[in-house]
């Protein structure tokens, strides 16, 4: 595994240690970016009930996780390629942690996130959004009903 960096353990909201980027996971011809297959291994969890079993993300040079006291973290998901942990979360104090190594946030095929994402016509492709994991991440965090809208 090629990793960029050191570990940075000094975030003090998270119990383990967050490593630069996978430079292999991507399926971009440029190492570290493009979209990665990340499992959901946690279907009980309010942010991850209503989850496909298999989704696809942006990724940039993200980190993955690693724990150092396993009994204080819920782990959510881990990428596909290398099983390390992709989305966890923890108490931190009188609130909650949610901590990933991608970019929900980044909706690839469109453009109401502000990012003009290069599509070339290769890819990348995105089947399905990540939205609403990042919908319910914030319900969970903020303590709100993580069930379903329209």
């Amino acid at each position: 595994m090629d990793n960029v960096g050191s570990p940075e353990n000094n975030l003090g909201i998270f119990p383990g240690v967050v490593w630069g980027s996978i430079l292999e996971i991507a399926d971009h011809p440029e190492p570290g970016w493009g979209m990665a297959a990340i499992d959901i291994v946690n279907t009980t969890h309010p942010m991850t009930d209503s989850a496909l079993e298999r989704i696809t993300m942006y990724y940039q040079r993200g980190c993955f996780l690693e724990l150092t006291e396993t009994n204080l973290v819920t782990i959510l998901a881990v990428y596909n390629a290398t099983g390390k942990i992709a989305i966890a979360t923890c108490q931190y104090s009188q609130g909650r942690v949610f901590i990933k190594g991608t970019h929900p946030e980044i909706e690839e095929d469109d453009n109401r996130d502000g990012v003009d994402y290069p599509v070339p016509e290769s890819g990348p492709y995105d089947p399905e959004s990540d939205w609403p994991l990042l919908r319910d991440a914030v319900k969970w965090v903020s303590r709100n009903n993580c069930s379903q809208t329209s």
